[in-house]
């Protein structure tokens, strides 16, 4: 289900910290951080007006589209019109050209078959939906605690910080925040 991967690069934990509160000025993500609490990394469409938007959410459902009485009554959003492959994803947000989450996503290119790539959040005492994804991913945790998991059928996997995992999410999964702090991964789809 997991594996710990032996970078050939140095991860630096304490710049990323750095990098993602400067990151969370930025107007543009802050849309992200209220709509989805994640910020794109990377994006599909020359056409979007914030890079930072496009990759995040469903590649899937169009939450944007969901009512709130849908979403009171739990009726699932409807699927998206326009579809995107998790790999359609390949260019790097050009705003964070000169931080070192750009050469950090560079160099994750340079060796791995990387596509749309994430910064994700979960608050505390959150859980994501029981769900399959179509493509494995890798995890970069940033900020972590022991009570972070993800969970399969039988098996529950903490991630340490400042590691690279590769995931199989391809299988039912979930993961959950069982802390009184916020959670951060970076995060990627590989093939």
């Amino acid at each position: 289900m997991y594996k710990i991967i032996n970078t050939p690069f140095k991860i630096d934990l304490p710049q990323l910290l750095v990098e993602v509160d400067i990151l969370l000025k930025n107007e543009q993500v802050q849309m992200c951080m209220k709509n989805y609490q994640q910020i794109g990394l990377t994006y599909a469409n020359e056409k979007c007006n914030n890079k930072f938007y496009d990759a995040v959410g469903s590649l899937d459902l169009d939450y944007d589209a969901r009512s709130i009485e849908d979403e009171k009554a739990g009726i699932p959003p409807h699927p998206k019109k326009t579809k995107y492959s998790e790999h359609d994803f390949n260019k790097i947000v050009p705003d964070i050209k000169g931080l070192y989450i750009y050469e950090l996503l560079t160099v994750l290119k340079e060796h791995y078959d990387v596509g749309r790539t994430r910064l994700m959040f979960m608050e505390s005492k959150k859980c994501l939906t029981w769900h399959t994804d179509s493509t494995p991913r890798m995890h970069i945790p940033i900020v972590t605690h022991e009570s972070c998991k993800m969970v399969w059928e039988n098996q529950t996997l903490h991630m340490p910080a400042g590691n690279l995992f590769w995931v199989d999410t391809r299988k039912p999964h979930t993961a959950f925040n069982g802390s009184y702090s916020q959670r951060i991964h970076l995060v990627t789809t590989v093939k």
